[in-house]
This record gives structure tokens, C-alpha cells and sequence, in this order.
């Protein structure tokens, strides 16, 4: 009696240990990533603007989206966040943008718990539901599905494994709940229930009551899923931007397509199973990958009862044939339901295997497995997506714990914008202003009144040449003004600028002094050395450009700027025509010197541009901006070099 006590109290202890353990881990993870701006816009500022609207009794279009015309609603067919209304108006006054990242990490817990309680009930063995929990723990899509910080497949399948346990305790209420809970929580739930219900029939062929039930499952599945992809999606969709999450267009357009096909050409859908089949670009590599990670960790234990692999049916014909390859692999969450229904089923197997030393030695095989596994990927040169972000989540390396960004000015500055305020962002900010009527992805701006961008990090789906682009469209308006501007941090505030804070000056070299040896800006005392060489030969706009000959001149034109001080910004563009020749921007000493980007060509003209901060003072605060022909080898043509100066510097107060 004492030893069976003293066992209990073991594995309670044991219990306790691994759900506090990893329950930190998977707090800690997500928290780390937005506190150190590591969350992106696109998914959680999506999540966190629509969990806002919907707690404020709204379905309004998502200023998050490309779109101006659709909201969450439409993107996904879902009633989770509804369901989190309560929590928002409890707890979001506190927990702020963090709000959908503890509710996300308690589903995590919850489906640890589920996977206990299922094990330990069809096993009837605590250690091997200890060793299920653990398992659930060590699986890499566990880790990897925070490169998306939050999602309503993670959220979801926390649910399954305490949803299966009750169905197993015959707990029909609670079960019935949970249910609805799953099949209104996104449109694809329903077909992967609808297999998951097909396995409790088998598995429960001999019990009339749980078979039943199962049934029921099934059928309720069938004709949720048929009125949300044929009825309820088509009728809330935006018909500019119809649903586009159905993308298997290798098979059909519609799921009744879709599955005529695999009944007509199954031989093409095995292949396919492992091939790439899409016309243009796609990896087998990350197919295979996802197999491999997955049966390498367990999952070649399921080959001992086929009748396990019927739930993964749908998970990875959704995975595989799916039009993205970045869904094929193990990147992000997308293999989420691999990582919940693996601990459930592995360790029943276990149990039915015969030997007192393959129950006992077999779940540290397996969890040892999962670890090597897991940890060999958290290598992002170990996976077959180059650009998987391990930082997100190799929660044991320091990385996970420091950033490059300057974290306190960025939120030094995020203050300096009302809560109610409309806002455009640059992605890492987005998550972090969310919560707020009018949250815009920059360059989509729109109403809003505050513009916070961070120049030094690459933006999902907008380039850096873009970006600076835009960002000039707004520097040099004159209905916009610098709040601030620290390193690569700036802050423009809708408001008119002070008189002269702007300079903007085109020298197009078809304007010249009177001994013609030097271009002029008209209306202005701006001239620009090098006049003497322009040519007639070729233009890019007008009659006239610069040539820069070897055998003569190498600069050109060749501007001298004043009154340029520490907060300044420049922006700098010329036009070039020929195999060499930079656009440089310099101080007088050589202290200061930039070489420009070529952005895009036009007219067989190349487009090079500076986008430069003032950071230092200059020597007698003067800048030099010249076209320059470094080789000296072929002739090189400018025309249209165009500078803009905001005044940060010299007007601040």
C-alpha cells in the first residue's frame, strides 16, 4: 500500500513537472518573440486586429490585408476568436497584444493534458501516459508552429486529445461541446473529423453505444463541412476576393473535384504523394522531409495497426497536394495535427506490443528519437526550407533571448502614438498596434495619422527599394512631419511641416549658367558643376544629358549642398546609361561616403538612389552629390539627378 502510494505520488510529481516545465517553455517562446518584435504581421497582427474587432461586436474589413474590402472572417470561416470575447474584456486590459499568446499556450497545456488522460485511460498505465506527455512536448511541429506566433490550427488541435478522451468516457455532453467547439473553429476541421470518426468506428466496433457516437461524429462532420465550403463560405465571401484557401488546382477547383479525381486517377495521386506536381518550381525534398521527420519519431510504430494512419488521411492529403510547397514540408505550423495525434497513438501501440523489455525500454527509444530529431532541425541549415526561422523557436540557444534591434527606442517610440490613433507599420510593429480601429501595413496607409516603420528589416511581400520608396512619398509631403528619427526607426506624424523644411531640387542638365559651365536648378540658386559636358547624344528626359568620357571628365553633375546637419534625410536619384558610373553621396574629406542601389531600369536608363540618415556632423556641414565614371574604360551618360532634403536637424526644436 505505502509503495503504491509512494508510485502515485511519484507520478503526480512527474505530471506536475513536465506540464510546468514545458509550460513555461511554451509561455516563454511566443512572449520572447513579440517582445523582442520577432511576431509578424502577417499572421498575428491579422489575429490580434481581428480578436479587437470582434470583442468590439464587428466584423469590419481587416486594414491588415492587402485588401480594403475583406475581413478575417472572410479569410478563414471561424468562430474561435468569438468564442474568446469574454477573455478580451477580462484579461486584454492587462495582457494587451499578448492576450491570443496565453490563450494559444493554454490549449497547448490543455492538449497535454488531454494526451494524458487519453493514454493513461486506453493503456491503463501511468508511466505511459507520462511518457505520452512528454512525447506531445518533443515533437518538432511543437516548436516550429511558432513561426507563425499564433493560429487556429494550433488552437484547434489542443482540443483533439481531450475531445477523443471524452468520447472515450463516454462523456457525451462534454464531448458534444467540444464538437461544435472543433467543427465551427476552421473550414477544414470538419473533413479531418470526419477520418478521425472513421477511426472510432473501427476502433470501437465492438462497443454499440461508442460506435454510435461515432457515427453521429461522422455524419454531423460530412454536413458541416458540405454547407461551410458550398453554402456558408460562397455566401460571406468577397466576390473581388473570393476564398483562396481551397488551392488544389493540380486536382480541382471545388473539394467535389477534388475527390473525383482521386477516385479516378489514384495511381496519379500516389505519385503525386511524393512528387513535385506543380508546373513551376515546388521541392519533393520538403515532401519527403515531412515523412521522414515524422516516422523517424515514432510514427513507423503505426505500421503495427494500419487503422492509426486513417486520422493523418486528410492532414496530409491537405499538406501535400496543396498548391504551396511551403506547405508540403515541416515548416511553420502545418504539421501541428502530426504533433498532436503521434504521442495519442504511439504509446497505445506500445502498450499492445508483447515484452516486459520493449514496454520498457520502447517510450525512451521513442522520446529519444523525437529529441535527435527535433534538435537536429532546430538547425535551419538541417532543413529543406532554407529560410525556416529556427531563431523563432531554438528556445536553448541565446539567441532566443536578445535582439539586434534596438528594443528601447522602439518602444520609446511605439509610446509616443495615442492607443486610438489610425496607424501604418512596418510588419514588426504591426502586432504590437493591432488593437486599435486602424492598424494599416505599410505601405497601405489610408486614414491613417502615424506612420512607424524600422528600415533595417526585411517586410513580408514589400521590397527595400519599395519601402524607401513610399517612405519618400510621406518625408517629403508637405502635410507630413519627422516626430522622430533614431537609427533606423522613424516616426512621421500627419500634421504640416514647419516653412523650409523641405528641399527639392531636379538638375535634368537642360538648364545651364551663362558661360554654360555649370547645370542650374531654375528658380533656385542651386548649380551643379560639370555643364560643359553635356550631350545632346542621348537623354533620358528633355534634349540633354551628361557624358562622361574616359579621355576627359569622370564627375558629373557635381553638387555641393549646405546647411546639412546630424538628423537630416536625403534622398538622392540619377539616371544612368552605359556599363559603369555610380551615383555617389559624400562629405568633402571622404568621411562620409555612399554608393547608390540600382533599383529598376527604364527606357534602357538604370535608376540608381541613395536613401540616407545623417548620423554624424559634417565638416563645414556640407554634403557632395556627383555621378561618378570609376573605370575610365567606356562612355557613361547621367541625366535627371534628383535630391530631397528633410531638414530634420537644423528645424528640431
Amino acid at each position: 500500500m505505502n509503495r503504491q502510494k509512494k508510485n502515485l505520488n511519484l507520478h503526480t510529481a512527474l505530471f506536475y513537472t513536465i506540464l510546468l516545465v514545458f509550460g513555461i517553455i511554451h509561455i516563454m517562446i511566443p512572449i520572447l518573440n513579440h517582445y523582442f518584435f520577432r511576431t509578424h504581421t502577417f499572421d498575428y497582427a491579422a489575429y490580434n486586429f481581428s480578436f479587437f474587432d470582434y470583442s468590439h461586436f464587428r466584423i469590419s474589413p481587416s486594414p491588415i490585408y492587402w485588401s480594403n474590402s475583406m475581413s478575417f472572417f472572410q479569410d478563414h470561416f471561424s468562430l474561435t476568436l468569438f468564442y474568446f470575447i469574454p477573455i478580451y474584456w477580462l484579461f486584454n486590459w492587462l495582457t494587451g497584444t499578448y492576450t491570443l499568446i496565453l490563450i494559444q499556450a493554454f490549449f497547448i497545456l490543455f492538449g497535454a493534458w488531454g494526451t494524458y488522460k487519453y493514454v493513461k485511460l486506453k493503456t491503463v498505465s501511468e508511466n505511459l501516459a507520462l511518457f505520452a506527455m512528454l512525447f506531445y512536448f518533443l515533437l518538432y511541429g511543437r516548436y516550429s508552429a511558432y513561426n507563425t506566433d499564433v493560429n487556429l490550427m494550433i488552437i484547434l488541435s489542443g482540443v483533439v486529445p481531450a475531445w477523443l478522451y471524452y468520447f472515450e468516457k463516454k462523456m457525451w455532453l462534454t464531448f458534444s461541446f467540444w464538437t461544435l467547439f472543433l467543427v465551427l473553429g476552421r473550414e477544414s476541421i470538419p473533413l479531418w473529423l470526419i477520418f478521425i470518426s472513421l477511426f472510432l468506428v473501427i476502433d470501437n466496433w465492438q462497443d454499440k453505444e461508442k460506435r454510435r457516437w461515432a457515427w453521429y461524429t461522422m455524419g454531423f462532420s460530412l454536413i458541416s463541412f458540405v454547407l461551410i465550403m458550398e453554402v456558408f463560405i460562397p455566401m460571406t465571401e468577397n466576390p473581388a476576393r473570393p476564398f483562396s484557401l481551397f488551392n488544389f488546382n493540380a486536382l480541382g477547383k471545388t473539394p467535389l473535384e477534388v475527390l473525383l479525381f482521386m477516385f479516378n486517377y489514384p495511381e496519379q495521386v500516389f505519385y503525386m504523394l511524393f512528387e513535385n506536381h506543380l508546373p513551376k518550381g515546388g521541392s519533393p525534398h520538403f515532401k519527403l522531409e515531412m515523412y521522414y521527420v515524422y516516422l523517424v519519431s515514432g510514427g513507423f510504430l503505426l505500421f503495427r495497426h494500419p487503422k492509426y494512419f486513417i486520422p493523418f488521411i486528410p492532414i496530409v492529403l491537405q499538406k501535400v497536394l496543396n498548391d504551396s510547397d511551403t506547405r508540403w514540408g515541416i515548416y511553420s505550423y502545418y504539421t501541428i495535427e502530426f504533433a498532436t495525434l503521434l504521442p495519442l497513438f504511439v504509446f497505445v501501440v506500445i502498450k499492445d506490443l508483447k515484452g516486459r523489455y520493449v514496454q520498457k525500454f520502447l517510450p525512451w527509444i521513442v522520446c529519444t528519437l523525437a529529441i535527435l530529431v527535433t534538435v537536429n532541425k532546430m538547425k535551419s541549415s538541417n532543413t529543406q526550407l532554407s529560410w525556416d526561422h529556427s531563431t523563432k523557436f531554438n528556445f536553448y540557444r541565446q539567441g532566443m533571448y536578445s535582439s539586434e534591434l534596438d528594443i528601447d527606442q522602439m518602444y520609446e517610440t511605439l509610446k509616443m502614438i495615442p492607443d486610438t490613433a489610425a496607424v501604418s507599420s512596418t510588419g514588426n510593429f504591426c502586432p504590437h498596434l493591432a488593437n486599435r480601429e486602424y492598424c494599416y501595413y505599410f505601405p497601405r496607409v489610408e486614414e491613417a495619422e502615424y506612420i512607424i516603420l524600422q528600415l533595417d528589416v526585411p517586410q513580408f511581400m514589400v521590397t527595400e527599394a519599395q519601402l524607401l520608396a513610399e517612405l519618400n512619398k510621406y518625408i517629403f509631403n508637405p502635410k507630413w512631419t519627422v516626430v522622430k528619427h533614431e537609427g533606423s526607426i522613424i516616426l512621421l506624424k500627419k500634421q504640416e511641416q514647419k516653412k523650409d523644411q523641405i528641399d527639392d531640387w531636379l538638375i535634368d542638365c537642360e538648364t545651364f549658367s551663362a558661360d554654360s559651365s555649370l547645370f542650374t536648378v531654375p528658380s533656385s540658386q542651386i548649380f551643379a558643376e560639370g555643364g560643359r559636358h553635356r550631350s545632346n547624344e542621348m537623354a533620358f528626359s528633355g534634349e540633354y544629358s551628361i557624358k562622361l568620357s574616359p579621355s576627359t571628365y569622370n564627375y558629373g553633375p557635381y553638387l555641393k549642398v549646405d546647411s546639412i546637419f546630424p538628423g537630416d534625410y536625403i534622398h538622392a536619384s540619377i539616371r544612368r546609361k552605359g556599363s559603369h558610373g555610380v551615383l555617389i553621396l559624400s562629405d568633402e574629406v571622404n568621411g562620409l561616403y555612399v554608393s547608390a542601389k540600382k533599383s529598376f531600369e527604364e527606357k534602357g536608363w538604370e535608376l540608381h538612389t541613395i536613401d540616407l540618415t545623417i548620423k554624424d556632423s559634417l565638416v563645414n556641414n556640407r554634403l557632395v552629390i556627383y555621378g561618378y565614371n570609376p573605370e575610365n574604360i567606356d562612355d557613361v551618360y547621367f541625366d535627371d539627378l534628383h535630391i530631397q532634403i528633410y531638414h530634420k536637424g537644423k528645424n528640431q526644436d
